[in-house]
């Protein structure tokens, strides 16, 4: 009893400050939104914008040094926040002189197809592209032809995930110094700033995704089922945005339904069975009633006219993102047996490409600086804590692996480069990152992994 009140209480002092974040990040944006709704048609659009990103920049630096006690994780998201500012910047005035990577194709069809249904909503009916173009369309309605204050949006998006992993991490009971490590890796992962800075929908994405593993590693200290659907909700805002998270989703029920989080192991009791086996016969019901459901990245797995096999159609897919950074392009299957070697492979080449023995210009060096190097790290640092993954506490930081890697294999059989691979894998960055978190607090801790949660 004593402990449960422990807890709570630890959890209330937790969440005075997320809460307080949230409300902070949550006033600006309605202010500004209401703001440029008043003055779009009085003031120059681009003027607007400026004011905003300017005025919101100063009131998120200040609210930076004053709700951060420490002063070097105060220091870093300061940082943090200057660089995606400059990158935003940057990629607004700049295109002409510096190209900025992913920013172009996609990044000016989201900006136009916005634009067009900000003028008529009905478009949304026809521009199917992606629900993010919905969005845009619907705040470029509310705050005219704003692109640049658009943009700053994934800023505040981005610098409060940063907020959020930061309360992750309070959640562990190690030092400060690896927090701080922790905190650098995140803030600092170079595809984590360009996402926070240009039009894209993966800024978006990641802040659900990373929401909702708050709430799920929560749920798994607590039992709460209030965390869990919270983690249910974030996880399906985040699918809203790219079908492919939804592999998330079906990780998360399988971990809920049969993780026993008293004992810390996984039961597979008949109850817990019979109510998989309605879910799953439940799914299958509402897909085989709306095969569009696997449109996008599940269109492989649908049945057509034709009659294709699973191989015929991968093959008649694999030439969709043809480009200079293809990879596994001498591969064929002409077998099942073939499909089945063929996916350890694409999930690896998924994670790590560019492989540095597969390099082709200056391009995938830089690549693989920026993002492969980051991955590399992460993945030794796991390989060479096996024994840590395979014993003590193992089914924690296992819980994360198997997140990472599932959702990661659903991508990666859609996927045929580098440059969409580093895209798709920056969404469940996070992901990774808490299978090294765990192992870092199994290291330093022998009977608790979290703060006020003792585990025998």
């Amino acid at each position: 009893m004593e402990f449960k009140v422990y807890e709570k209480t630890l959890f209330k002092i937790r969440m005075i400050n997320l809460k307080l974040t949230e409300k902070f990040f949550l006033i600006i944006l309605f202010c500004s939104l209401f703001t440029s709704f008043l003055f779009k048609s009085f003031i120059n659009n681009e003027l607007i914008s400026n004011i905003l990103v300017a005025f919101n920049s100063l009131l998120i630096l200040l609210f930076i040094f004053l709700s951060i006690k420490n002063d070097i994780a105060k220091f870093l998201i300061f940082i943090f926040f200057l660089l995606r500012v400059f990158l935003l910047y940057i990629d607004y005035y700049g295109k002409a002189i510096v190209s900025i990577l992913h920013s172009g194709g996609d990044t000016e069809r989201f900006y136009i197809w916005g634009m067009l249904i900000s003028k008529d909503l009905s478009l949304m009916n026809e521009i199917t592209y992606t629900r993010y173009t919905d969005f845009l369309g619907i705040l470029y309605w509310i705050i005219g032809d704003q692109r640049l204050f658009s943009q700053f949006i994934n800023v505040i998006l981005g610098t409060w995930s940063i907020f959020v992993l930061y309360k992750i991490l309070d959640l562990f009971s190690f030092k400060d110094s690896k927090k701080l490590f922790f905190l650098a890796i995140y803030g600092l992962y170079p595809q984590n700033i360009i996402f926070s800075s240009i039009l894209l929908r993966e800024g978006l994405i990641q802040f659900f995704f990373i929401y909702s593993i708050y709430f799920f590693t929560k749920w798994v200290m607590t039992n709460d089922r209030v965390n869990m659907f919270k983690s249910i909700i974030f996880v399906l805002l985040s699918s809203l945005f790219h079908s492919g998270m939804i592999i998330s989703l079906l990780v998360y029920v399988y971990i809920f339904l049969f993780l026993d989080v008293k004992k810390n192991r996984f039961n597979y009791s008949l109850k817990r069975l019979s109510l998989f086996f309605l879910l799953f016969g439940m799914s299958f019901a509402v897909i085989a009633n709306d095969s569009s459901i696997l449109n996008g990245k599940f269109s492989i797995l649908q049945t057509d006219e034709n009659n294709q096999s699973l191989i015929e159609k991968y093959q008649s897919n694999s030439g969709i993102e043809e480009g200079g950074s293809t990879y596994l392009k001498g591969y064929k299957m002409n077998s099942a047996v073939d499909f089945i070697t063929f996916v350890p492979l694409k999930l690896i080449y998924f994670i790590l490409s560019p492989m540095p023995y597969d390099v082709r210009g200056l391009g995938d060096i830089i690549a693989i600086l920026i993002d492969s190097s980051f991955y590399y790290f992460l993945i030794y640092k796991i390989i060479r804590s096996r024994k840590i993954v395979t014993t003590n506490f193992r089914i924690f930081p296992k819980i994360f692996l198997i997140l990472f890697l599932t959702v990661s294999l659903g991508f990666a059989l859609g996927t045929e480069n580098s440059g969409t691979a580093m895209r798709h894998r920056a969404k469940i960055y996070p992901a990774l990152i808490m299978v090294v978190v765990l192992i870092e607090s199994i290291k330093q801790n022998k009977k608790s992994i979290w703060d006020g949660s003792k585990i025998i």
